[in-house]
């Protein structure tokens, strides 16, 4: 049988990361290109189907769906695999593309369980990477690995995608001394930093329920300080934006009644995102939500 070849987008975090790395296990005999992708590029998606001329098979891995993909991206050549729960309304409105989907804990765990009859077994170091990639996009946080392993991803390989995707390519590797040291110190910044942000709470209806809102104004975006404020002040959703940039990262707690942060995140930010994990720009509607807030 002929080896076939793909071209990967798949979505710019840990969970992304581990779903590439699940493919290439699953198909080791197969030549498969990638590009990484953050919630705000998806039109480079678009426009690499628009050039490309005789294009190969093409697998987009945890990127959102959004309707604007059907005109576009809808065609046979063309597989979607997602596990959250936003994409099941697009299911039947794609008519040519491989819409793939289930309600999975993440989706790489999802894309092993799809593709593990016909794959090659796994060895235990790569089945752990995906088990600490799993703990972390599902919020179980049963390992203190997976949550350091998620700070390397945005520290160390912050800006080099593919270096990540190379030293992680035979599976998960304890930490060194040198990144248990990065690991140690970005904790420890994070923790400096929140001295220095300015500080908005309230209670706002969203989606019909009530929420405990926490704004925080920062020079700079630190994803660790995130996880920070979420323990320390215990609120439903986080508003974390960046003065610098004038992007806002939204995050939420696992509840049993969650808000529908991916749209929450098109509304009020024009961004995308997970479930528990968002991102968009300060728009003049996410604004004057804000205004709805009170110093601390």
């Amino acid at each position: 049988m002929q080896n076939k070849v793909y071209q990967v987008f798949t979505s710019k975090d840990l969970d992304g990361a581990a779903s590439l790395l699940t493919v290439m296990w699953s198909k080791p005999q197969d030549t498969i290109t990638y590009k990484e992708i953050a919630y705000y590029d998806t039109d480079i998606i678009k426009e690499y189907v628009q050039k490309t001329h005789n294009p190969p098979n093409i697998l987009i891995l945890d990127i959102c769906l959004k309707e604007n993909f059907i005109n576009d991206l809808d065609q046979e050549n063309i597989t979607f695999i997602n596990h959250q729960s936003k994409t099941e309304k697009f299911v039947n409105q794609f008519k040519k593309a491989k819409l793939l989907f289930e309600n999975y804990s993440s989706n790489c765990l999802f894309i092993r369980n799809l593709l593990k009859t016909k794959a090659p077994n796994l060895t235990d170091a790569q089945k752990k990477f995906i088990l600490l990639a799993n703990d972390f996009e599902s919020q179980e946080n049963k390992f203190e690995e997976s949550y350091d392993l998620n700070i390397i991803f945005w520290t160390e390989f912050k800006n080099d995608f593919s270096r990540f995707i190379n030293f992680y390519k035979n599976g998960f590797v304890p930490l060194n001394n040198n990144q248990l040291k990065i690991v140690h110190t970005a904790k420890e910044n994070a923790k400096n930093l929140l001295s220095k942000l300015k500080y908005y709470s309230g209670s706002l209806i969203i989606d019909g329920t009530p929420k405990k809102v926490l704004a925080v104004l920062s020079p700079s975006f630190n994803s660790i300080a995130i996880d920070f404020l979420m323990k320390k002040f215990d609120c439903d959703i986080l508003f974390y934006i960046n003065t610098e940039s004038e992007k806002v990262s939204l995050r939420q707690r696992k509840t049993k009644d969650m808000i529908d942060l991916v749209s929450f995140s098109q509304k009020y930010c024009d961004g995308d995102g997970h479930s528990y994990a968002a991102g968009g720009v300060i728009t003049p509607l996410f604004m004057e939500l804000t205004k709805k807030l009170n110093p601390l």
